[in-house]
Protein backbone atom coordinates (compact mmCIF):
# COMPACT_ATOMS: atom_id res chain seq x y z
CA UNK A 1 0.00 0.00 0.00
CA UNK A 2 1.12 3.41 -0.88
CA UNK A 3 1.28 5.74 1.73
CA UNK A 4 -0.74 8.83 1.53
CA UNK A 5 0.30 12.48 2.94
CA UNK A 6 0.01 13.17 6.45
CA UNK A 7 -2.14 16.00 6.06
CA UNK A 8 -4.68 13.99 3.80
CA UNK A 9 -7.86 12.57 5.91
CA UNK A 10 -8.84 9.31 4.75
CA UNK A 11 -11.60 7.05 5.34
CA UNK A 12 -12.18 3.78 6.77
CA UNK A 13 -14.69 1.20 6.23
CA UNK A 14 -16.04 -1.47 9.30
CA UNK A 15 -15.42 -4.86 8.02
CA UNK A 16 -18.72 -5.98 9.63
CA UNK A 17 -21.90 -4.14 9.94
CA UNK A 18 -22.14 -0.34 8.29
CA UNK A 19 -20.12 2.21 9.35
CA UNK A 20 -17.01 4.09 8.36
CA UNK A 21 -14.90 6.76 9.91
CA UNK A 22 -12.38 9.55 8.81
CA UNK A 23 -9.38 9.47 10.16
CA UNK A 24 -6.77 12.07 10.43
CA UNK A 25 -3.18 13.18 11.60
CA UNK A 26 -1.71 16.73 12.18
CA UNK A 27 2.51 17.16 12.51
CA UNK A 28 4.60 15.09 14.95
CA UNK A 29 6.38 16.12 17.47
CA UNK A 30 9.35 14.83 18.89
CA UNK A 31 9.81 13.96 23.05
CA UNK A 32 13.58 13.85 23.59
CA UNK A 33 12.75 14.24 27.30
CA UNK A 34 13.17 10.77 28.55
CA UNK A 35 10.31 8.21 29.83
CA UNK A 36 10.82 5.80 31.84
CA UNK A 37 13.63 2.56 31.90
CA UNK A 38 11.09 0.59 29.95
CA UNK A 39 9.99 2.96 27.00
CA UNK A 40 11.65 4.42 24.79
CA UNK A 41 14.45 3.11 25.98
CA UNK A 42 18.06 3.97 25.75
CA UNK A 43 18.63 5.59 22.03
CA UNK A 44 15.09 6.47 21.65
CA UNK A 45 13.03 9.10 21.69
CA UNK A 46 9.11 9.63 20.65
CA UNK A 47 7.26 10.75 18.11
CA UNK A 48 4.12 11.98 19.03
CA UNK A 49 0.93 12.29 16.63
CA UNK A 50 -2.19 14.44 17.57
CA UNK A 51 -5.16 12.25 15.96
CA UNK A 52 -8.66 12.94 15.03
CA UNK A 53 -11.45 9.97 13.64
CA UNK A 54 -14.83 11.22 13.11
CA UNK A 55 -17.75 8.64 12.67
CA UNK A 56 -19.18 9.41 8.94
CA UNK A 57 -21.80 6.89 8.90
CA UNK A 58 -22.95 4.38 11.21
CA UNK A 59 -21.26 3.91 14.51
CA UNK A 60 -17.83 3.15 15.02
CA UNK A 61 -15.07 1.60 17.93
CA UNK A 62 -11.77 3.39 17.90
CA UNK A 63 -9.22 2.94 20.18
CA UNK A 64 -5.11 3.61 19.91
CA UNK A 65 -4.58 0.10 19.21
CA UNK A 66 -5.48 1.17 15.81
CA UNK A 67 -2.72 3.06 15.17
CA UNK A 68 0.91 1.77 14.26
CA UNK A 69 4.25 3.44 13.17
CA UNK A 70 6.48 0.99 10.87
CA UNK A 71 10.18 1.48 9.71
CA UNK A 72 11.79 2.11 6.59
CA UNK A 73 11.75 -1.87 6.81
CA UNK A 74 8.25 -2.14 7.63
CA UNK A 75 9.20 -3.24 11.04
CA UNK A 76 6.37 -1.75 13.91
CA UNK A 77 7.51 0.83 16.63
CA UNK A 78 6.85 0.33 20.24
CA UNK A 79 3.62 2.09 21.11
CA UNK A 80 3.24 4.46 24.57
CA UNK A 81 0.32 2.01 25.55
CA UNK A 82 1.80 2.95 29.17
CA UNK A 83 1.92 6.37 29.09
CA UNK A 84 6.06 7.03 29.98
CA UNK A 85 5.56 10.26 27.72
CA UNK A 86 1.45 10.44 26.16
CA UNK A 87 -0.48 11.42 29.22
CA UNK A 88 -3.54 9.24 29.68
CA UNK A 89 -5.45 11.85 29.68
CA UNK A 90 -4.35 13.01 26.26
CA UNK A 91 -4.48 8.93 24.87
CA UNK A 92 -7.32 7.83 22.40
CA UNK A 93 -9.41 5.97 24.75
CA UNK A 94 -11.81 2.68 23.31
CA UNK A 95 -14.75 4.82 22.67
CA UNK A 96 -17.81 4.04 20.16
CA UNK A 97 -18.48 6.69 18.06
CA UNK A 98 -21.91 7.50 16.48
CA UNK A 99 -22.43 9.25 13.16
CA UNK A 100 -21.08 12.56 13.52
CA UNK A 101 -19.06 12.19 16.50
CA UNK A 102 -15.33 12.73 16.66
CA UNK A 103 -12.40 12.32 18.91
CA UNK A 104 -9.04 13.55 19.26
CA UNK A 105 -6.04 12.58 20.90
CA UNK A 106 -2.32 11.66 20.84
CA UNK A 107 -0.14 8.63 20.25
CA UNK A 108 3.32 8.12 20.92
CA UNK A 109 5.78 5.65 19.40
CA UNK A 110 9.37 4.83 19.86
CA UNK A 111 11.58 5.44 17.07
CA UNK A 112 15.51 5.79 17.38
CA UNK A 113 17.37 9.29 17.96
CA UNK A 114 17.76 11.06 15.00
CA UNK A 115 15.27 8.77 13.01
CA UNK A 116 14.22 10.50 9.23
CA UNK A 117 10.14 10.40 10.04
CA UNK A 118 10.29 10.64 6.04
CA UNK A 119 10.88 7.14 5.67
CA UNK A 120 8.56 6.13 8.18
CA UNK A 121 4.56 4.75 7.58
CA UNK A 122 1.66 5.83 10.19
CA UNK A 123 -0.96 3.02 9.55
CA UNK A 124 -4.45 1.94 11.15
CA UNK A 125 -5.56 -1.06 11.20
CA UNK A 126 -9.00 -2.66 12.53
CA UNK A 127 -7.51 -5.68 13.41
CA UNK A 128 -4.37 -4.71 14.59
CA UNK A 129 -3.32 -8.44 16.10
CA UNK A 130 -2.84 -9.54 12.86
CA UNK A 131 -0.46 -7.04 11.61
CA UNK A 132 -2.34 -5.49 8.31
CA UNK A 133 -3.03 -1.95 7.94
CA UNK A 134 -6.35 -0.83 5.61
CA UNK A 135 -4.62 2.72 5.52
CA UNK A 136 -1.56 4.43 5.80
CA UNK A 137 0.48 7.57 5.67
CA UNK A 138 3.44 9.55 5.32
CA UNK A 139 5.13 10.29 8.75
CA UNK A 140 5.80 13.52 8.15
Amino acid sequence: MSPKPLSEPQTIKKEQGEGEAQVSFGKPTVDTSGGTSFFPGDGFQVAIYPVTVKAVTGSYVISELHFGLTDPSDRPCKRDVGNAVVPSSDEIPVEILKQGDAISGKVGFAIPAGADLSKYSLVYSQNYSEGKAELAWRAK
